[in-house]
């Protein structure tokens, strides 16, 4: 099954305090984004969209100011999708011992990466450690 028609906002490139980014790179990164969130076997359109605005909210709230700090934004946005889709496969009922314990895992690795993106993007930008990266 497809996904849904790509959301409008993919036709626009993020705007960072700098300026815009350039619009292929904006769609792509968009479009890579979108994709890693988005379960189109089980999600309706209306969920996908959410999903999508959500992801792109995400995205946005780190001000990226050009590709290299928009990539991993979308890294650690990404990241704590996965990890959060993880930790709720792991409450399911139905799910074995094994197969809970490995989705907790996974988690744990998807914040540390999470993580990893933030430290990363921090030392980019010159910050120093625990500086705030994302806008109110």
């Amino acid at each position: 099954m497809p996904l849904p028609q790509s959301p409008p906002l993919a036709t626009t490139p993020i705007d960072g305090p700098d300026g815009p980014l350039p619009l292929p790179f904006s769609q792509e990164l968009i479009r890579a984004l979108s994709a890693s969130v988005v379960d189109d076997h089980t999600m309706t359109d209306e969920e996908c969209a959410t999903r999508w605005q959500a992801a792109y909210d995400a995205l946005m709230s780190f001000t990226p100011s050009e590709p290299t700090e928009a990539m991993l934004a979308a890294q650690a946005v990404a990241a704590h999708s996965a990890a959060m889709e993880c930790l709720r496969r792991a409450m399911l009922h139905h799910q074995g011992e094994a197969t809970r314990i490995r989705l907790r895992h996974n988690a744990v690795s998807m914040m540390r990466a999470f993580s990893t993106a933030l430290r990363t993007l921090e030392r980019h930008r010159g910050w120093p450690a625990g500086k705030r990266i994302y806008r109110d």
